[in-house]
């Protein structure tokens, strides 16, 4: 059981390592294609320029969501794994006690 709990807390450095390039990753395409601040009106050559990256921007956010649903998805599955690990090891020391008794 050791190693399985082993394995599992090793996909979740990997699943966290891979979140932590996804926020750096999502960080840098921020910086980029939202220069302005909140409250900054625009220009017309700055309306334009937004217009004309509003498709590249569309691409990278679906991206983006679709590794986060992934991501998500891996791990609700070890989370499971874990749930059954303690499971089996509740049922063991159930065994146990009552061989004990």
């Amino acid at each position: 059981m050791n190693w399985e709990i082993r394995d599992l807390f090793s996909d979740l450095e990997i699943l966290k390592d891979r979140f932590e390039d996804l926020k750096d990753s999502h960080g840098w395409h921020f910086d980029e294609h939202y220069p302005y601040e909140t409250n900054h009106v625009l220009n017309k050559v700055e309306m334009i320029k937004e217009g004309v990256s509003y498709h590249e921007r569309r691409i990278h956010d679906d991206q983006m969501f679709d590794l986060l649903h992934l991501y998500t998805q891996q791990f609700d599955h070890i989370l499971k794994k874990f749930q059954e690990i303690e499971k089996c090891a509740s049922v063991e020391c159930l065994a146990t006690e009552t061989d004990n008794a």
